[in-house]
This record gives C-alpha cells, sequence and structure tokens, in this order.
C-alpha cells in the first residue's frame, strides 16, 4: 500500500516486544499523560480569551444565519445543520464529542440534524503524520520504525481525541491510537468557557431550572477520563478476558 511506512534502516522487532507493548503499556501511557502538553497545564486568562475569541470566529456564521434556520425549514435541514456540524468539528473535543452525543439522540433533535452529525463519530479531523510519529517516538523511546514491522500513514477513523493507524508487529496487526495534539489543553479550556456560561444561564431568572453547571461538571469529567488510553487499554483487555473462549 502507497500509504504504508516502511521502516527507515528497518531493524527486526525483538522477540517479546509484543508483549513488552502490552505490558508496558501502562507505564507509557502514563508517561505520555504526565509529559504530553506540559506548558499547557496553566489556564491564563489570555488563553482562555483567545479561545474564546477563536469560538467566537467559528461560530459566527451559524449565529448569523440562525434566524433564517428558524424560518425557513429547507434552508435549515439543507445548509444550517452543515454549517453547524463543521463547526463542531473545527471548535475542538469537547464539541465534537457533544456533537456524537447529540448525534444518536433522534428523540431530542431532528433527524436530518442527528444524520448531519453522524460523520463526527469517526470522520472528526485529522492531525499531521508528523504528530503521530513524534509522540509515538516519544512515549516508546525509540524510533517507532524500528519498534513496528510498518505503520499505516492514513489513519482509519478519527475521533474527538485521537486517531487510529493500522500497523505491524512481529506478524501481528495492530491498532495505534494516538491523541491529538494539544487536546487536553484545548479540553480545559472549552470547559472553563462552557462552565462560566452554564454559570451565567443559571442566574438568568427562568432558566435555573436548566441545571447546565452541574450537566457540564458531569460532562467534563467524562469527556477528560476519555483521553486516558491506558484505562481503554486495559478495559479492552478485560473484555477480551471476560469473552474468552465464547
Amino acid at each position: 500500500s502507497p500509504a504504508l511506512a516502511a521502516p527507515r534502516a528497518r531493524k527486526a522487532a525483538p522477540k517479546g516486544d509484543f508483549n513488552k507493548l502490552k505490558r508496558t503499556r501502562g507505564k507509557i501511557a502514563d508517561t505520555a499523560w504526565k509529559t504530553d502538553d506540559a506548558s499547557d497545564e496553566i489556564l491564563t486568562c489570555l488563553g482562555v480569551t483567545s479561545r474564546a475569541v477563536w469560538l467566537a470566529a467559528v461560530w459566527f456564521l451559524p449565529v448569523l444565519l440562525s434566524p433564517f434556520a428558524i424560518s425557513i425549514g429547507s434552508f435549515r435541514a439543507n445548509v444550517w445543520y452543515k454549517l453547524v456540524a463543521m463547526a463542531l468539528a473545527k471548535s475542538g473535543a469537547a464539541f465534537i464529542k457533544w456533537g456524537q452525543w447529540a448525534a444518536v439522540r433522534p428523540d431530542m433533535f431532528p433527524l436530518r440534524l442527528c444524520s448531519v452529525l453522524s460523520q463526527l463519530h469517526s470522520d472528526a479531523p485529522r492531525h499531521p503524520w508528523a504528530h503521530t510519529v513524534s509522540t509515538l517516538e516519544a512515549v516508546l523511546g525509540k524510533d517507532p520504525f524500528e519498534y513496528f514491522d510498518a505503520i499505516d500513514k492514513e489513519a482509519i477513523a478519527s475521533g474527538s481525541i485521537a486517531q487510529v493507524h493500522v500497523a505491524y508487529l512481529e506478524g501481528h496487526k495492530v491498532a495505534v491510537k494516538v491523541r491529538h495534539p494539544s487536546v487536553r489543553r484545548q479540553i480545559a479550556l472549552d470547559f472553563h468557557i462552557m462552565k462560566s456560561v452554564a454559570r451565567f444561564v443559571n442566574h438568568i431568572p427562568g432558566l435555573g431550572w436548566l441545571n447546565l453547571e452541574a450537566s457540564m461538571e458531569q460532562f467534563s469529567d467524562t469527556i477528560a477520563g476519555q483521553t486516558r488510553l491506558d484505562v481503554e487499554g486495559d478495559n479492552l483487555d478485560t473484555f477480551v478476558a471476560n469473552f474468552k473462549g465464547s
């Protein structure tokens, strides 16, 4: 496949590496968790402000055209919903995750909107191949082309938190899941902004019943937990063990 990245001066993967990868996954992921985006642990006023300005720019057109969407059904279904989906995709992990949730709630949202938003489940924006390589180098402590037999350059799927590449290790076909760049910082900034908006809405007479601040707290905890790919891997191991031989 032309998208398959062959190793540079490839070395054969040592025997036992496949099991070693599994045994050390927690340590590797924990290292990545601590070192990834180390400079963005602190939310500065400048960071929040710049993020808010960016989101305002992304959502400017959908908000501007919302009166037409309210009054013209065909425009809403064929144009405005797509603009909303594009804005969600550009807005980052927290917004994409909300779009994914909304896509499976036809009891709350129009079917057409759910259909348009469903693309966010596996076709979220992809990060560059260079970020995948540099991340693997950082967490593996070696050239990933020396570790894997080959890695597919094209991601087979991309979600709000990470994207997945096909790789080969000791003849095994494996999935390599890599977090998007700065995703934790972006989530933190977005929820800082969202919680501020929710707090404001809760103080508007007649809207306190929405309880947005409490629901936002629960949503933010869920999303933050999904950035821990080592936990996801452990859950997959448990799943396989529970259904082994069935």
